[in-house]
């Protein structure tokens, strides 16, 4: 059994976002049967509910970094787990997670992912690097060299309840009227009193306004007396988490703030206006502005309800602004994103088994792979009827050791044989498209040649013919101990490479 044990906490200032989206990713890993523990301070006793609802381990954190003590807790709850789990991943997230911190989980032995949002540390420390934001693929990040770094808003992490939404369509009315301000689940600024006292000064009567108060916002009475002379409709709203895609489906513009409820928004294709309420929230408004996903309306403390008001009507009455936005921000995010992100969690655990016939197509497919062709001596397309012929023939001969690698999402990945001769075992491998760039390659060898260890008795050398131009493969057989020796065959030039096991 696979455990996930995910380090993320929420208080009044730093709000529930990082919880939140933690949720997501435990929700998925659950999914696919694995378990998921929550080590967090959490102030709000509802999020703490919420938390075990989803049938979540929460074990409770009374002092978190920089207080030493946070750190070692952490460590003997990962050891206690290590007895159970057949692997743990560790989850950060949190700006207050220090290099230090980082790499102390990967120096106890367990694998290690952070999330972040704006580069903010001199060094990052992990076995995955995630940022979900857009724009993220352009951040000069400094991290170990084998860190895989997941950057933009194809890795956007969505709850569950997201996805009854995934095939939703945005109808989108000449006139906006249903208007949704969600500025987090603490607001400590109360940054919901200026958005109201803005839409206040409309005077627009048609106006359906719901505003969410989150379970970690202080100020609700203050904002119950700000809307007792308010004509249009307004309505306070404390929504359960799978009640916020219902809200944002009804919604037809939003006021929010830059933080994950962002991509949110894209996903339901809701037109927007953003805040900067913290630091690193002011990239994020910039990338939605700059890409038309959503109009920036500054940082909170700058805010002018008079300014601000004349916008949100100018946007309230602009079809054609309002029909761009939805399509920039469908184009963004596509709901897949955590589906991305199990691939690189899980790709390290797969197991290799031999070749079915189940697996003849998928070979066939990957075998016709552009940059498969381009890398094989034989450049030319392989016809179906053909590989069929060939498969059957190999998944039949006593001198073919062929293997598939499988996740444990029962994906095929990868594909390793081994065809033996006198004097070798020529190895040939290939990776599926959507799994290559991944790191993998490297590890099917080596799981390839213990497998094969395993199954083929006699003692052989290996062999591996490689095109000069295939840097990728070069580099990972010389890594892996291989010794180069050249050779040409029909005037095309190839490397050996040879390994005595």
């Amino acid at each position: 059994m696979y455990r996930l044990v995910i380090r993320a906490d929420s208080n009044f200032q730093i709000g529930t976002g990082h919880v939140m989206r933690c949720v997501a990713l435990g929700q998925a890993w659950k999914d696919q049967g694995g378990q998921v523990s929550f080590f967090s301070y959490c102030e709000s006793i509802a999020l703490q509910q919420f938390i075990r609802d989803e049938g979540f381990d929460l074990t409770e954190v009374e002092n978190p970094h920089p207080d030493s003590s946070d750190l070692i807790q952490l460590k003997i709850h990962l050891k206690q787990h290590n007895e159970t789990a057949d692997a743990i991943w560790v989850v950060l997230d949190g700006y207050h997670f220090t290099s230090d911190y980082q790499k102390a989980i990967r120096k106890a032995g367990f694998r290690l992912m952070v999330i972040d949002d704006y580069n903010h540390l001199p060094e990052y420390h992990a076995d995955i690097l995630l940022n979900q934001n857009i724009g993220a693929e352009q951040l000069n990040y400094t991290c170990n060299l084998e860190s895989l770094k997941l950057l933009g808003s194809r890795y956007v992490m969505l709850r569950r309840d997201f996805s009854q939404y995934k095939n939703f369509k945005r109808i989108i009315s000449q006139k906006a009227k249903n208007i949704l301000i969600t500025l987090g689940g603490a607001d400590p600024d109360n940054i919901t009193l200026k958005v109201i006292n803005a839409l206040k000064k409309s005077n627009d009567l048609e106006l359906d306004i719901r505003v969410i108060i989150g379970p970690s916002n202080p100020n609700r009475s203050v904002l119950e007396n700000a809307i007792k002379k308010f004509e249009s409709k307004i309505l306070f709203v404390s929504p359960s988490p799978d009640q916020m895609p219902d809200l944002m489906a009804w919604a037809e513009l939003a006021i929010t703030a830059g933080g994950s409820t962002c991509w949110e928004l894209c996903f339901m294709q809701v037109p927007m206006f953003v805040l900067i309420a913290a630091e690193n929230q002011r990239e994020i408004c910039r990338r939605l502005d700059e890409n038309f996903m959503g109009c920036c309306l500054g940082w909170y403390h700058d805010f002018s309800e008079k300014e601000s008001s004349s916008k949100i009507n100018k946007l309230i009455k602009d079809y054609s602004t309002r029909h761009h936005m939805v399509e920039q921000e469908k184009s963004y995010v596509d709901g897949k994103g955590l589906k991305r992100i199990l691939r690189q969690l899980l790709v390290g655990n797969f197991q290799l088994r031999l070749w079915k016939m189940q697996d003849c197509e998928h070979l066939w497919v990957w075998a016709n792979d552009s940059l498969v062709r381009e890398n094989s001596f034989n450049a030319e397309p392989i016809l179906w009827n053909e590989h069929k012929k060939w498969f059957e023939h190999k998944i039949m001969d006593s001198n073919a050791y062929a293997y598939i690698a499988i996740t444990e999402l029962g994906e095929s990945i990868a594909q390793i044989r081994f065809e033996v001769s006198e004097q070798f075992a020529e190895i040939n491998y290939s990776i599926a498209p959507s799994f290559r760039g991944i790191g993998i390659a490297e590890l099917l060898i080596q799981k390839g040649i213990q497998r094969f260890k395993t199954d083929h008795k006699g003692i052989l050398n290996l062999q591996a013919l490689v095109k000069p131009q295939n840097k990728t493969s070069n580099h990972i057989f010389m890594k892996l101990g291989f010794v180069q020796f050249f050779n040409c065959s029909k005037n095309q030039e190839f490397i050996i490479w040879r390994y005595k096991l």
